[in-house]
């Protein structure tokens, strides 16, 4: 029964450490994304004035003070898509992540984890 329980205990963790890696890879995101939104029109402006896809992110990056992952991933928005974006909703959603992560690290960090539950 030790060696099962050994066993789950490793399973359960290597699965709450995945989920804890992409809920910080959203929240990354949806805090590039919220950025560009509150300046929808710097970013259009400085997009419309980038001679090249590159220089298009190196100025989101400067603009925004994000980094090239979060920039890149506005740059494969539409502009409609872009601007349609709910902003109460994307910050109800980085609530939401901010909680998991925090309910995720929290499990992690206790050794004598419920992880059976």
């Amino acid at each position: 029964l030790g060696i099962w329980f050994e066993a789950r205990l490793q399973a359960v963790r290597k699965q709450h450490e995945a989920m804890l890696a992409d809920a910080k890879v959203e929240l990354h995101m949806l805090v590039g994304l919220l950025s560009a939104i509150d300046s929808i029109r710097a970013v259009v402006d400085q997009l419309e004035s980038a001679k090249n896809r590159k220089q298009a992110l190196a100025d989101l990056q400067t603009l925004l003070g994000i980094d090239a992952e979060q920039a890149q991933h506005i740059l494969a928005m539409t502009l409609a898509s872009l601007i349609a974006q709910n902003k109460a909703e994307l910050n109800k959603r980085v609530r939401s992540i901010q909680a998991e992560i925090g309910r995720l690290e929290a499990a992690l960090a206790n050794e004598a984890i419920s992880f059976l539950d």
